[in-house]
Order: C-alpha cells, then structure tokens, then sequence
C-alpha cells in the first residue's frame, strides 16, 4: 500500500515536471487582464493675486481667443487646469519552465493622478471686495466643473491601459519566451502603458475644455459686469 501511494506521489510530480518542463503556446494562452488601479488626488485650489488685468486678459486670449473676451475685452480672472499622472508598475508574473522559457502574466498598474487648479485674479480686482467676491464666485463654477469632469472620468485610465494590455498581447502572445525576450516586452509594455496614460490625460483634458465653455456665456458676463463698477 506504501508502494502504490509512493508511485501515485512520483507520477504527480513527474506529470508536474513535465509540464513545467514542456511549456507550450497552449499553456500560455489566454492570460489573465492585468490589475489597474487609478487614484484620483484633487488638492484645494490654488490663488494668484501677482499679475494685473492686461496680463490676464493675454492668457485668456491666448487660451480662449480674442472673440471669447465679454464685451469690455478685458478678462481680470481666469483658470487653468493641469492633469498630472505617474504610473508605476509590479513587474509582471512570469510563469517560468524548467528550460529557462517564459509565460507572459500581466502584472499590477498603480497610476496616480493629480489634477491641479490655479486661479489667477488681477491685483485690482483682489484689492477690491465687490470685484474679488465677483470673479472668484465665477471661477469656482470652472474649479467645480473641472473637478467634477475630473472624476467622472478617472476610469478612462483603466480602461485605457486595459486596452493597450490587450492590443499589446493580440500582438505578440503570451509566450513562451526566452529570458531575453521576455524582459524586452515588459520594458515595451510599459512604453504602451505610458503612452495609455497620455491619451487618457488628453482626453480628460479636451472634456474638461469642453464643459468650461458652458460656464463663460454672454449671460454670465453681463451678470457679473452688473455687480461692481470695473472701470
């Protein structure tokens, strides 16, 4: 009975070298989507009070143009959005056979992104109650808008890297590899994952972009040129 359990034990474990051994396409196929997750940091806003009215007036011409200045062609408040994101990466589970030959297992993608908001207010208009409370309650309808915009689209950077992950593997398979190889598609993998970032950002950015044109209508302009003497 003790023979019969010790060839049982042998045969599992020969069937296991065996197989770890004998990778195949086959037993690499099919791999497993890889683990992303994005962290979303919005911190409270930031204030400029340094640059004056015309200085102003130029970085929204510059972002706006000229033809989306209110009607008394000076802007004394504006702002502007940057997203920033760091992906980091847990190098990737690589099932490896007896003869060096490799699986390709995605591993884990950490992004951490940050979107940071400035608003710029010209020196008179800080030095004025009715103008500072004015533009500031107009320029947290855009802080608003940005960060709400922000949020609901944090998860294009998942599945803009899972997208990328799977064009990426639809190319070149799951394996088996040499070391060598395999190495050399974990640093490419990481090129496509970065760039899934990129995209994410701009996409983020044009909608963000799109939504804050909702806030500067003719109507808000007048409202707010009613509210204090800006001459």
């Amino acid at each position: 009975m003790r023979i019969i359990s010790i060839l049982i034990i042998l045969m599992v474990a020969g069937v296991f070298a065996y197989k770890q051994v004998s990778l195949t396409q086959v037993d690499c196929d099919n791999p497993p989507k890889p683990i992303v997750t994005a962290v979303l940091d919005i911190p409270e806003p930031l204030l400029d009070k340094d640059k004056t009215v015309k200085q102003i007036t130029a970085m929204y011409k510059g972002h706006h143009g000229h033809a989306a200045l209110p009607s008394n062609n000076f802007a004394p408040a504006i702002t502007r959005s940057e997203v920033k994101a760091s992906a980091s990466y847990i190098s990737p589970k690589q099932r490896a056979s007896l003869t060096g030959k490799y699986c390709f297992v995605p591993g884990e993608v950490n992004v951490n992104v940050t979107l940071n908001q400035i608003v710029y207010i010209a020196r008179s208009a800080y030095g004025d109650d009715c103008r500072f409370d004015a533009a500031m309650e107009h320029e947290m309808k855009h802080i608003f808008v940005g960060s709400e915009i922000m949020k609901k689209n944090i998860e294009r950077f998942e599945k803009n890297i899972e997208g990328a992950y799977t064009y990426f593997m639809s190319e070149v398979g799951g394996g088996p590899f040499d070391a060598q190889t395999a190495a050399g598609l974990e640093e490419e993998l990481g090129e496509y994952t970065q760039t899934a970032v990129d995209i994410s950002i701009e996409e983020i950015m044009a909608e963000i972009g799109k939504y804050q044109k909702v806030v500067d209508t003719p109507e808000e302009y007048r409202r707010i040129g009613s509210l204090c003497n800006w001459r």
